[in-house]
């Protein structure tokens, strides 16, 4: 399922690399913020764009070297405990009505307290509901805004640093900066909003099974 999730998301996240590199490129060559002048100097200088999409392809390969650790530690700003399921009992668990934590307990339970051991109880929980809908969407949510999180930084690094020494506009080099840390701040909230629902509805929906039994 999590591979599935990832190739889902893929394309999506190339698209929005190239985006960025598009605007990138246009910003270089015409030194102005002018969509229609990008444009003409797309049409115009179609060799010169080569550096940008060596760049690209570049931001592609070493996002591959990224681990999910360290994405996760990009997303929660947390270098020891980055995984969402390290908070599943002691934060996410009482924030929920949905959940029946006695029921959960039962099954799965006693619940720990160490972050590394939350997790893992956690994640043996999320594989006996994995498939829900409500999981897989959180889920594939979550891989979307970890990765794209991942990228930015990564475009921060490589376009940002380009552009203190390509463009020549102050205004325009720090608007552009600016832009790329924006998309960093809001893909890692929302991938930080995703890895909560997908915690919380793992446990809201196995606290409903086999209540029967």
């Amino acid at each position: 399922m999590a591979t599935s999730q990832k190739d889902a998301n893929r394309f999506s996240l190339m698209v929005m690399l190239t985006v960025n590199a598009a605007v990138f490129w246009g910003l270089v060559t015409t030194q102005q913020v002018d969509p229609a002048a990008w444009i003409g100097s797309f049409q115009g200088n179609l060799k010169g764009s080569l550096p940008i999409a060596l760049a690209l392809v570049l931001t592609g390969i070493l996002n591959s070297q990224i681990t999910p650790l360290t994405k996760a530690r990009l997303v929660f700003l947390d270098w020891q405990h980055p995984l969402p399921g390290c908070r599943a009992f002691s934060e996410y668990l009482r924030r929920d009505n949905r959940i029946d934590a006695v029921h959960l307990e039962r099954r799965f339970g006693p619940f720990p307290e160490e972050p590394d051991e939350q997790n893992r109880c956690w994640y043996g929980i999320y594989q006996t509901v994995r498939d829900a809908p409500a999981v897989a969407d959180a889920s594939k949510g979550y891989l979307f805004g970890r990765d794209y999180a991942a990228l930015m930084v990564l475009a921060i690094m490589i376009f940002g640093g380009l552009s203190l020494a390509l463009i020549n506009a102050p205004l325009v080099c720090i608007g552009y900066i600016a832009v790329l840390i924006l998309q960093y701040v809001l893909a890692a909230n929302s991938a930080r909003n995703h890895a909560i629902r997908l915690v919380t509805n793992t446990m809201a929906i196995a606290s409903q099974e086999r209540k029967n039994g």
